[in-house]
């Protein structure tokens, strides 16, 4: 995707997050084809947003914290949350983890790892 952000292109490969100031003047071309985008938005006042993107090596293991939550961009991946058993996760799934129980996400695979934290004052 070729992104324009106040009036500065940029290309962006597959998987490369890319921070940028909500109020910019945007517009984008995609010269190869329909993609699939993701967009953490969120008040700047009021919280920290960031996105990390984790491969989990066959088979991974990564648990998630409360103020997290996991999007399965590629691969096979299944999740357990406390004692409530397994769900299997499907390409584009997502899961958010749990203040009362671990959350724990196996397999194989490319997730975007969100993490939010409030800005107290």
């Amino acid at each position: 995707m070729s992104l324009t952000i106040d009036g500065t292109e940029q290309w962006l490969d597959s998987y490369r997050p890319l921070r940028f100031d909500g109020s910019a003047t945007t517009s984008a071309t995609l010269p190869r084809g329909p993609i699939r985008n993701l967009n953490l938005m969120f008040r700047s006042s009021r919280l920290n947003g960031e996105v990390e993107l984790r491969n989990l090596i066959g088979p991974g293991q990564l648990t998630l914290g409360q103020s997290q939550l996991a999007i399965l961009l590629q691969g096979a991946a299944q999740v357990t949350a406390g004692h409530d058993g397994h769900a299997v996760l499907s390409e584009f799934d997502s899961v958010i983890g749990n203040q009362s129980a671990s959350t724990t996400v196996t397999g194989s695979g490319m997730l975007a790892v969100i993490t939010l934290t409030r800005i107290e004052g």
